[in-house]
């Protein structure tokens, strides 16, 4: 689970959150916005469970969107692990 950033044309900045599958390299999901907050990611995530694709462990860095209170509300409802990687390791 990562954001990529791009910029458009007009200026504005857009923001997409990409859930992959490490395994199966399969996109579980590509969210675009000009702002994607932690209750966003976390409303995102409860979509993927009720569609059966919520891993038990995820990947992601230290950003205010996954240690936000939404976030951690999410794993705990869930018992879904989230690995912070440090970025560089």
């Amino acid at each position: 689970m990562d954001f990529v950033h791009d910029i458009l044309m007009d200026g504005r900045r857009i923001r997409m959150l990409t859930v992959v599958d490490d395994h199966s390299r399969e996109s579980l999901v590509i969210e675009v916005d000009t702002s994607l907050s932690g209750r966003r990611v976390s409303h995102i995530l409860y979509v993927l469970r009720r569609a059966g694709n919520l891993p038990q462990v995820m990947g992601c860095d230290s950003g205010t969107e996954y240690t936000s209170r939404a976030m951690l509300k999410l794993s705990q409802a869930h018992a879904v692990r989230l690995h912070f990687i440090t970025p560089g390791s």
